[in-house]
């Protein structure tokens, strides 16, 4: 009986705007460094102009501090006030760290008042990013005015971006910040990067029980050792986040790691499943909750671990779950091979050569539409987006050459996912800063730097998809050799039989355990109904089909 190797997803947030959000938004900042190296080279000996300037940036300083004044006492309104800021950021070569620093937080300020969270994590994360980083209260103010957004609208692809500058550019980090041991997480991730494995693990370790990612810090850390091949160290992890009175307190204090717990679920049942502990295995599969986005997964995987467990009917019946009405739009050619391969060891030669022929009928096709697109000779990350733009926006596939399932699933991996969201932040904000009169003053060089990130974002979502679309590829070409093996296979088997001969006797199944009630099923009933009776699918019967069905090999 071969064993099927389950993957260990790695659920890691991917950083795709890092190298935009660094480089400044340009609202006349940037000629800054480049203007100062000019009066450096042009003053050296000329002391009355150093003086001069010395004497300039003051007075900057002073109207910058009399404006705040002014709109602190209500003398002028949020709308004069951007202008003043824009005055000022048009100049800001001209201030030190702190008036620098001061002009780009009171516009951060004013961008959330207006709603417009992600713009102002971009512009507020200039202030910790700039060379020079003393001016401690100004850093303070960033450090919560971030927390504060992320409180309200997550921007962590903002913060992983600010945390892998911070140890690449070798920038000091506070002792505390408002965002608590969290930020020990955005860190690790930041060394992990870096390939910094024993790092970023010993990040990770920083975080508490009271920090609202320790969870997923440790969920990452215990993928860290999984790819050092440290699988007990992993274990050791996952089944202490797992256990019942911490997996409780996890949720109570905070509700947002349901998914978290779900993910830490779905990686211990396949890592058990690689250890043949195929018991604990589905038991963790079926911990999986079913309002959980990896509740296929689950829901598919565990079939394999029922089937590598010995009980072939619950196998069968999870399959008929996972290829219910519920699943259409999910592309999972490796049913029909998982079913085939099942019936092959209970001798049901017929199923098994239907399984393998509803293999090429249901799939064939499909991947013949996918192979057409990426034999593409002007494929780019562009085409691929353009693709993905017209399958969110309701183009019928029929009119795209690519299926539903197939580009459903491609699109909404972690990854894909990840990305989408990203581009949507930026999008809407774009869209309304398009329309809204308030940022009259300064709106163009912020829509130029949006539209640069979404950019690039397209770039990265583009890219992504070309290389769902390929994976999605070649684990239909795996299956398929897979099939023409086990037809091989199938063809041997009944030629045996009819010799009287068994190939594989003792591999194949003699008889189905009478114990149906298997560890982590969970209910005292079981969905009752026949596969065969009108394909009936009720919601919360899913996942307990038992697909009753006695081997043929004890009659040979």
């Amino acid at each position: 009986m071969n064993k099927k190797t389950l993957k260990i997803s790695l659920f890691k947030m991917r950083i795709s705007i890092l190298s935009i959000i660094f480089m400044g938004i340009s609202l006349g900042a940037e000629g800054a460094n480049s203007k100062k190296q000019l009066k450096k080279s042009t003053t050296k000996t000329n002391l009355p102009l150093k003086a001069e300037i010395k004497t300039k940036n003051n007075e900057w300083e002073i109207s910058l501090a009399k404006t705040k004044d002014l709109y602190r006492n209500g003398k002028i309104n949020d709308q004069k006030m951007w202008d003043k800021l824009i005055y000022f950021h048009d100049h800001l070569d001209q201030f030190a760290f702190n008036g620098k620093s001061q002009v780009l937080l009171q516009m951060s300020k004013l961008l959330v008042k207006q709603d417009y969270s992600f713009s102002a994590a971009l512009l507020a994360s200039q202030i910790l990013a700039m060379p020079g980083n003393n001016a401690k209260g100004s850093i303070d103010d960033t450090w919560e005015l971030l927390a504060k957004i992320n409180q309200d609208n997550s921007i962590i692809g903002v913060l992983e971006a600010l945390a892998t500058n911070q140890i690449e550019a070798n920038i000091p980090v506070p002792a505390k910040t408002p965002f608590g041991g969290d930020w020990f997480y955005y860190l690790g991730n930041a060394l992990e990067k870096q390939n910094r494995i024993p790092d970023a693990i010993t990040m990770y370790s920083k975080l508490s029980l009271a920090d609202s990612l320790y969870a997923l810090a440790n969920y990452q850390k215990s993928l860290l050792f999984i790819r050092q091949n440290k699988i007990s160290e992993a274990l050791e992890v996952l089944n202490f986040l797992a256990s019942n009175s911490l997996s409780e307190r996890i949720l109570k204090s905070h509700p947002k790691n349901a998914e978290v717990v779900n993910l830490i679920h779905l990686t211990l049942g396949r890592l058990n499943y690689e250890n043949r502990n195929f018991q604990d295995s589905f038991m963790h599969f079926r911990a999986v909750t079913k309002d959980s986005r990896f509740f296929y997964d689950a829901l598919f995987d565990q079939s394999w671990a029922f089937f590598m467990g010995g009980y072939p009917n619950h196998a069968l019946g999870a399959l008929y779950g996972a290829e219910s009405k519920f699943f259409e739009k999910v592309f999972n050619p490796e049913t029909s091979i998982l079913k085939a391969d099942i019936f092959y060891w209970m001798c049901l030669w017929d199923d098994s050569r239907y399984a393998l022929k509803e293999f090429l009928t249901k799939h064939s096709q499909k991947i013949d539409g996918l192979n057409d697109f990426l034999s593409r000779k002007t494929l780019r990350a562009d085409n691929a987006y353009e693709l993905l733009e017209n399958f969110i926006t309701g183009v019928p596939a029929e009119s795209l050459g690519i299926a539903t399932d197939v580009l459903s699933t491609a699109t909404t991996t972690d990854s894909m996912l990840f990305f989408r969201r990203q581009y949507a932040e930026v999008i809407d904000e774009l869209q309304r800063l398009r329309k809204n009169q308030f940022f009259r003053s300064g709106a163009p060089k912020i829509k130029s730097y949006l539209e640069r990130i979404a950019a690039s974002l397209r770039q990265d979502l583009g890219q992504q998809l070309i290389a769902e679309f390929t994976m999605l590829k070649e684990n239909y070409d795996a299956l398929y050799a897979q099939s023409q093996f086990l037809y091989i296979e199938l063809l041997m088997s009944e030629k045996d039989e009819l010799l009287g001969k068994s190939l594989h006797a003792d591999a194949k199944f003699t008889r189905v355990p009478s114990r149906e009630n298997v560890k982590g099923w969970g209910l005292d009933e079981t969905q009752g109904w026949r596969h065969d009776v009108g394909n009936e699918y009720w919601w919360d019967e899913v996942g307990f089909y038992i697909y009753r069905i006695k081997p043929m090999c004890n009659q040979q």
